[in-house]
């Protein structure tokens, strides 16, 4: 079996892609690498005056592309008597602090998870304001979070 070459400029062009790459997923990982792993705070529909309890714990980060991360974990919702358990799913653009969180496999039935949050973390990444609209209703709510919490997930 004969060794993979490559010719000079296509063997420069490629260590300069993944060095390339690679300064990304540093650039990525330094500016949100205090990232908060738990998260509290409160969701409300628009126009409603019921508040529900949001927290979220980030069990894993990793790199997705230029600048950003993508953040895994899961969250429970509150209301009243009843509780609802969540995978959430977040991507961090680490330049803007842009984030979009996406809800999935809730614990219980009627559970609204056909959208996204979309919204900011803040520069000292200790509050998160994002607002929710389902893709098919067009209902939209407003989450406002911050560092902190004592949320364990599930184990699977």
């Amino acid at each position: 079996m004969r060794p993979l070459m490559f010719p000079a400029p296509t063997l420069a062009a490629l260590l300069g892609f993944f060095t390339l790459l690679g300064v990304d997923f540093v650039q990525a990982q330094s500016s949100l690498e205090n990232l908060p792993r738990n998260w509290t705070g409160e969701f409300r529909w628009d126009g409603s005056t019921e508040v529900q309890g949001y927290e979220i714990t980030i069990l894993n980060i990793m790199p997705v592309g230029r600048n950003q991360i993508e953040a895994n974990g899961c969250g429970r919702v509150s209301t009243g008597q009843q509780s609802t358990v969540i995978n959430v799913r977040m991507v961090v653009d680490a330049d803007s602090l842009a984030v979009q969180m996406f809800e999935s496999q809730p614990d219980r039935r009627n559970f609204t998870t056909d959208g996204s949050h979309r919204g900011r973390i803040s520069k000292d990444l200790r509050l998160m304001a994002a607002e929710w609209q389902t893709q098919s209703t067009g209902q939209q709510g407003v989450l406002q979070l911050r560092a902190g919490g004592t949320l364990i997930c599930p184990t699977i």
